[in-house]
């Protein structure tokens, strides 16, 4: 028998498996953009000096910086916190007392939200990010054709 849940911040009635399935797919799209935040590391690493040189401000630049470097420190956070719920809702689920846990759904509640709006912030930086470059690329390649006009 499956025991089901109302989560009554999204009207949706879940079971406690899925529950666990939540925090699944958070811990995968997590690692998946500690991945992509090593990618970023390496893209504005080897641009830099580019970037420093562009229209684009030395300080947006430090911004982008700093926030990547947030995000990665925030990433190892939400792990350990993931982690935990569900290893608190193994243990619930084997005393088959979730339900009666609102501490716990509250607690989910509240991941599900964090992890919601991380996702949004995160991929609002990436796509900044990537304006960033491709201004420098597109302005690289200006460079070179006016070299190659002369």
């Amino acid at each position: 028998m499956e025991n089901k849940i109302d989560r009554t911040w999204d009207s949706k009635i879940k079971t406690t498996e899925e529950l666990h399935e939540d925090a699944k797919s958070w811990l995968s799209e997590i690692y998946f953009i500690k991945d992509e935040i090593r990618f970023l590391d390496h893209l504005l690493g080897s641009n830099y000096l580019q970037l420093l040189s562009s229209e684009k401000s030395k300080n947006e630049v430090k911004k982008y910086i700093f926030k990547m470097n947030y995000e990665k420190e925030l990433l190892d956070e939400i792990i350990e916190t993931i982690s935990t719920h569900e290893n608190e809702l193994g243990s619930l689920i084997k005393s088959q007392s979730v339900k009666s846990n609102p501490h716990f759904l509250e607690r989910h509640k509240q991941l599900d939200m964090l992890t919601q709006q991380f996702f949004k912030k995160y991929k609002t930086l990436k796509k900044n990010i990537f304006l960033a470059v491709e201004e420098v690329k597109r302005s690289q390649k200006k460079k070179k054709l006016g070299k190659a006009a002369n």
